[in-house]
């Protein structure tokens, strides 16, 4: 954990009704932003911390545990399959346990076709991006025990 967090984080055009909103629910929201390549090359990076870590735990589609540069080439990738046509969005901000932890469904579309998933978002103390897991749509139950298990783990 860094000594002190950044000052100031721009997560664009992400809205919820809180005045202050929870920073995991902000954190969510970034998703619909991955499609722009600006964001994604330009404010993003700033947005993962230096011990990030991703898991997917999806049964058919399985990538290998990444840090961060890795999730940052991967979406690349999407955005080289199908260029100008990547969105992702966010379809449902499902669970979340305090400021740290998030659980939302989410769509990645490329040309006419998409995939769904969950994820699983972990913030640190500096509400940068510490660790994501992603489950199969129709792990929901699985998701939302994990979410509780970290919840547990970081006393919140």
């Amino acid at each position: 954990m860094p000594d002190t967090c950044p000052s100031e984080r721009q997560l664009g055009s992400a809205s919820v009704d809180d005045e202050k909103p929870n920073p995991v629910i902000r954190m969510l929201l970034t998703w619909e932003r991955l499609g722009d390549p600006d964001f994604l090359d330009n404010e993003y990076p700033s947005l993962i911390a230096d011990n990030f870590h991703r898991e997917d735990r999806r049964r058919l589609i399985t990538l290998p545990p990444t840090r961060s540069t890795d999730t940052i080439d991967a979406v690349r990738e999407w955005h080289d399959m199908a260029p100008g046509s990547a969105r992702f969005s966010v379809e449902e901000v499902i669970a979340h346990r305090g400021r740290r932890l998030g659980l939302s469904r989410n769509r990645i579309h490329v040309e006419d076709d998409f995939t769904e998933l969950l994820s699983l978002v972990q913030l640190d103390a500096c509400d940068l991006i510490e660790s994501v897991v992603w489950f199969d749509v129709d792990d929901r139950e699985q998701a939302l025990h994990e979410l509780d298990s970290r919840r547990g783990d970081l006393g919140e």
